[in-house]
């Protein structure tokens, strides 16, 4: 898909510039109008330039993030938040996304219960929690 890192520059104030990254910038910038963030303040004034900084073709929207971090790091801008982080929290993410969407099958495959209830692998958890499996479990080792 095709990525792109913007930037939206103020002409009334110096040094005023929000950087961002989409995939669709027409919409992305009407996003801007309605949102309440740094770019907002830029907008608002009336005089402003958007611009492309760099246009890519990415495979996910990581790698656009990453891209987009590399020019906040670089150019002076007014952005309140890191487009990308490298920790471990992050690549625990990634690793997530892989397996569920390299499993979607297993996980969305609806078994069914002894107990007579239905649930999906994802779900187990909160089916092993749930009034009927442990009413089912109690009747169980009551009997036994």
């Amino acid at each position: 898909m095709k990525g792109i890192v913007y930037q939206i520059v103020c002409n009334v104030v110096v040094d005023e510039r929000y950087v961002g990254s989409t995939t669709n910038l027409k919409e992305r910038l009407k996003t801007h109008k309605k949102l309440d963030c740094s770019s907002a303040q830029i907008i608002a004034r009336g005089d402003y330039t958007a611009s492309v900084l760099e246009e890519v073709e990415i495979d996910d929207l990581i790698e656009l993030r990453k891209l987009e971090q590399t020019y906040l790091d670089k150019l002076v801008c007014i952005n309140k938040h890191r487009a990308y982080v490298e920790n471990k929290l992050e690549a625990v993410r990634q690793s997530t996304s892989k397996y569920r969407n390299a499993n979607r099958e297993k996980l969305n495959a609806k078994s069914v219960c002894d107990c007579g209830g239905r649930y999906t692998h994802k779900n187990i958890h909160k089916h092993q929690k749930s009034i009927l499996h442990k009413t089912f479990i109690q009747a169980q080792t009551e009997h036994q």
